[in-house]
């Protein structure tokens, strides 16, 4: 008879302990899951920084080609007697490269704002998602307490519940010893 209330305490027992390891495991997994967004997140900050520079790159690039050809043309036709020719490539030149400062500002313009709009909220998005994950972490930490708690005075009363079991079918056992004695 003693050995099933023992059997009856050890289940009881492993019973709390897979619920606790199972409440656990879940716990892991929410924390991996935020690491891995965290992780995705920090890989996308990276890409659009990335996809920022070589914009500039490209930008500054263009900027020296074309200052570069000027100053080819020009020194081509220095060695033009014709000022009137000179002083006309000139103003072309100037009137060119107004345009061209137009065009590459109107086509950068907006791909910079949209890129620029692109890495503030991204970096917003970074932020909340960490903050929110920190809140769940700080929220896990007290949950546990008050489960670990919970689970102890539960454990308690079960094993409370199963000693009073044994102790009254003790009696109950001496009480029929007692009868059959008498």
């Amino acid at each position: 008879m003693f050995t099933t209330m023992d059997q009856t305490k050890k289940i009881i027992d492993t019973m709390w302990v897979n619920w606790e390891n199972g409440v656990q495991q879940v716990y892991r997994t929410q924390e991996k899951i935020g690491e891995f967004s965290l992780d995705a997140l920090k890989q996308q900050q990276d890409m659009i920084s990335s996809i920022a520079l070589n914009q500039k790159q490209v930008e500054e690039e263009i900027k020296n080609s074309l200052n570069e050809a000027v100053k080819l043309f020009k020194e081509n036709n220095v060695y033009g007697k014709n000022d009137e020719f000179v002083q006309l490539f000139d103003t072309w030149n100037e009137k060119m490269m107004g345009i061209v400062n137009q065009i590459q500002q109107l086509t950068s313009t907006p791909s910079k704002a949209l890129l620029t709009l692109t890495e503030q909220s991204h970096e917003r998005m970074y932020e909340a998602v960490k903050q929110t994950l920190e809140n769940q972490n700080k929220l896990h930490m007290e949950t546990t307490e008050k489960i670990e708690k919970f689970m102890a005075q539960i454990k308690e009363s079960q094993n409370k519940f199963v000693s009073a079991i044994e102790e009254q079918t003790t009696k109950t056992a001496e009480k029929s010893q007692a009868k059959k004695k008498n």
